[in-house]
């Protein structure tokens, strides 16, 4: 049989036959981790399935040059939209999911930070795995990365021994934003700490925070072209685009392989596991895949014509991102240069805007920092024991609730991990009680789920965010021209926040926990999906708890720690 899959792979591929040793679905940011390190051994053989394209040569300089975030829109995303929530006046906000090989990291905004020890420390007590602790994950941070030092001149402050000699590389731009100084020195003014570095496990306080930018090119770091673009001419490794995953194949209780397509009338394929299917969709479609696999909360299978395999109800639950709220102000800065011109001095010499994304700096505040009433607000959330969860929901998932919220009011009442950040006039939530959800519409793939963050549910995090638009007006000065002066009570200000929060930073995540199953798990702490054998999750979706910060750098740790415990390094940590 060896000898025969052997021949299966090596020959014209004929996709109904198709074998591979492990198949990832998605061609985002983890995936291409584990793909880089998987087919490290030419006898593993590795099929990658992306739904959205694989850009090179002069197509992908829309993508590297920092000064053209958001230029792409929604072309390389799936285009979701929220059901209306009516925890925010039943509103609807668009999804970002990238839909492109090198997923998220190809679009984001390029921040490349760290939380503090303490949120990953949160993720060993629920998994109760040290592997997933900071001590264990610092290793695969430093594995991950490359950090090249910024000028002398620039001023900003780094500790380059929290980073190692890894794929993605990471530094500051010659040019910095022209709101970066100032509102360090307004911050600091208010007697906010200024760490050296963010990334070592105190990321508390206001610092500089780099940039997933190669310095020497001046062009974005991202999953293709760290961890893809350097193996792509393995044998032993297949990249499929325009494939969109359907369903995964079980042979009994063990997932056996994948059915694909490029669209709803084009014909279905198959391709076959020896070893092992990962998905690695992203934390709103990996859930989708499982339901529609059927694995998940058998109640909704079954009223969407799904006949349960796992009953698994905490799948598409948890759903966690930054909600943030921001504060609008008449700027006094002095006009950009004219575009022609700025793009003109980066093609140059790569010097000028361009070569800034979305900044590189931000203040990220334990509770008691901002807030005045820590104290009062921590008592009254841990008396009241309401989940504010959905009123169906399962007590699997009402069990885990109730251990998280233990453990993030803990950590509120702690001077050692950040509970908002603070950018611009932007205020964002960063550990919320609040629980929203992934559910599929139907039985049918082409339909786009169902999604809502559910922001704001649970009061202690409306209270919270409050408190940090109340900081956000403590530092930017006069000029503000919403809310406005007028709004000072807290029924004011939660008013405000219901009409204008937006439910994401762009940081969906936590949909298929690692955790207990009988308190909402989806995979066990060696990401291994509850139920059946052969399959597994390693996306920003397996996070129990989201960290204080902005995801990609996580992701990419998440990715190469799960590459060591598929490879049977279990003790911890990152091999070098």
């Amino acid at each position: 049989m060896k000898l025969l899959a052997a021949l299966l792979f090596l020959s014209p591929l004929t996709h109904a036959k198709d074998v591979y040793d492990y198949i990832l679905i998605g061609g985002g940011t983890s995936s291409l981790v584990l793909a880089s390190r998987l087919s490290a051994n030419p006898s593993t053989t590795v099929l990658i399935l992306e739904a959205g394209p694989i850009l090179d040569g002069e197509a992908e300089t829309q993508l590297l040059i920092p000064g053209y975030i958001g230029a792409t829109g929604f072309r390389y995303d799936w285009n979701i939209t929220s059901v209306p929530m009516a925890s925010l006046n039943n509103r609807t906000t668009a999804i970002s999911t990238g839909r492109i090989v090198g997923g998220g990291t190809a679009v984001n905004g390029m921040f490349f930070d760290r939380a503090s020890a303490r949120d990953y420390d949160n993720w060993a007590t629920l998994t109760a795995d040290a592997g997933w602790g900071w001590n264990s994950l610092f290793q695969c941070f430093r594995k991950s990365t490359t950090f090249r030092a910024p000028a002398p001149e620039s001023n900003i402050t780094y500790d380059a021994s929290a980073y190692g000699t890894g794929p993605v590389n990471a530094g500051y731009p010659p040019y910095i934003l022209p709101f970066t100084r100032p509102l360090r020195a307004a911050l600091v003014a208010l007697g906010i700490a200024t760490p050296i570095e963010g990334a070592a496990g105190k990321a508390v306080g206001a610092f500089w925070i780099p940039n997933s930018i190669d310095t020497r090119t001046m062009t974005r770091s991202y999953a293709k072209n760290a961890y893809y673009d350097p193996v792509r001419q393995r044998a032993n490794l297949r990249l499929r685009t325009g494939a969109v995953v359907t369903r995964i194949l079980f042979r009994g209780r063990t997932a056996a392989g994948v059915e694909y397509a490029s669209g709803p009338n084009a014909p279905v394929q198959k391709a076959w596991a020896r070893r092992e299917v990962i998905l690695s969709a992203g934390a709103v479609h990996s859930p989708r895949l499982l339901q529609l696999s059927g694995i998940g909360d058998a109640r909704h299978l079954r009223s969407v014509g799904i006949k349960p395999l796992v009953d698994l109800p905490g799948v598409g639950s948890n759903l966690q991102d930054h909600a943030v709220l921001g504060l609008v102000y008449n700027s006094s800065s002095p006009p950009p240069m004219p575009a022609a011109e700025a793009l003109a001095l980066y093609n140059k010499n790569l010097t000028g805007p361009y070569t800034a994304s979305s900044g590189n700096f931000a203040a990220f505040l334990a509770l008691d920092t901002f807030s005045n009433r820590t104290s009062s607000l921590l008592r009254a959330a841990a008396a009241d024991d309401a989940t504010y969860l959905e009123a169906d929901t399962h007590p699997h998932v009402a069990a885990g609730w109730r251990r998280q919220k233990s453990l993030l009011l803990a950590t509120h009442d702690s001077a050692d991990a950040a509970a908002a950040e603070f950018v611009t006039a932007l205020a964002s939530l960063q550990r919320p009680l609040s629980r929203g959800y992934v559910r599929i519409a139907s039985a049918s793939p082409w339909d786009k789920p169902r999604v809502d963050w559910r922001s704001l549910t649970h009061p202690l995090d409306l209270q919270i965010l409050v408190d940090a638009a109340r900081f956000v007006r403590r530092y930017s000065g006069a000029g503000e021209t919403w809310p406005g002066a007028g709004v000072q009570s807290d029924a004011d200000w939660e008013k405000a926040a219901r009409e204008r929060a937006g439910p994401t930073f762009a940081h969906p995540s936590c949909t298929t926990p690692m955790g207990r199953r009988e308190e909402g798990g989806v995979v066990d702490s060696e990401l291994r999906v509850y139920g059946v054998k052969g399959l597994r999750v390693v996306d920003a979706g397996v996070m129990p708890v989201v960290p204080a910060t902005h995801l990609s750098a996580s992701v990419y740790a998440v990715a190469e720690r799960a590459a060591e415990v598929i490879l049977g390094r279990r003790e911890g940590g990152c091999s070098v």
